[in-house]
């Protein structure tokens, strides 16, 4: 029963990663046509400096939460969740607090835009990575391709969208930050 369980999980988990990257595929298509390179390349610095803060990335909690037993994991869950937390804000803090100056640098503030929009999406990322953690260790691998599939039909149509409508960089991470609060929210 747990086998045939589990076989239909993975199948719906790797429809689910197949239909979330023909959707990202025809997304970067679509926004590759419609904004500039000056759109990409503020995006780029973005993303770099959001890499550079997110360096400790949670600690990747979800990987520790997964290796307990479900017992130990109820009582550790919300320890981790705090600590994931720290962790990315001592990265997020600094990167917002010289947004403005990097806004000035780049004599383009669209990047200060960009910016808050990223740390607002590493600061949901610990919720993902408990939620996921626990769907995860439970085998709950229908509700994992479901998350998967609901967090990829609010980012990339929504990228689209906000692509045609505005032709501006934020088409390229605000939809991920909706994406992921979609996911949570399922």
């Amino acid at each position: 029963m747990l086998t045939q369980h589990a076989a239909r999980g993975a199948s719906l988990m790797l429809a689910a990663s197949l239909i979330g990257r023909v959707a990202a595929l025809l997304a970067q298509i679509v926004t590759g046509f419609l904004l500039s390179e000056e759109d990409f390349g503020i995006f780029a610095a973005a993303i770099g400096i959001q890499a550079i803060a997110g360096l400790l990335r949670g600690a990747d909690a979800q990987s520790y939460l997964v290796t307990l037993p479900p017992v130990r994991r109820r009582f550790r869950t919300g320890t981790v969740f705090w600590v994931s937390m720290i962790l990315y804000l001592i990265g997020l803090v600094p990167m917002i607090a010289v947004a403005p100056a990097l806004g000035s640098h780049f004599e383009d503030d669209r990047i200060v835009t960009l910016l808050w929009i990223l740390g607002a999406t590493m600061c949901v990322s610990p919720f993902r990575y408990v939620l996921r953690a626990r769907v995860n260790s439970a085998l709950r691998f229908g509700s994992n391709a479901t998350a998967t599939l609901v967090n990829n039909f609010a980012t990339y149509p929504l990228q689209i969208v906000i692509a045609v409508v505005y032709r501006d960089p934020v088409a390229l991470a605000l939809p991920v930050l909706i994406g992921s609060i979609a996911e949570i929210a399922y």
